[in-house]
């Protein structure tokens, strides 16, 4: 008896060690991701600037290349 109640114990502590591991990578998948679709969309406002000039882009394009500029610019100095 004391031996079954032991290994149900320890199975659902790797069970809950386990589901927390899943829910960490879960969430660190979801920060990657959209730290990738930002860089995807800037690098698609950045090809866009080659191809058309900066008088072709929209107003919502020069801000984000803006942002993105500020921030490569801070990150370049530390």
């Amino acid at each position: 008896m004391a031996e079954t109640l032991l290994e149900m114990l320890i199975v659902c502590t790797l069970l809950i060690i386990f589901y927390e591991n899943q829910r960490q990578f879960t969430m660190y998948e979801k920060k990657e991701y959209s730290v990738l679709k930002d860089s995807q969309k800037t690098l698609n406002i950045s090809k866009k600037l080659l191809l058309v000039g900066q008088g072709g882009l929209s107003s919502d394009e020069k801000r984000l290349l803006d942002v993105y500029s500020k921030t490569q610019f801070r990150e370049s100095e530390q």
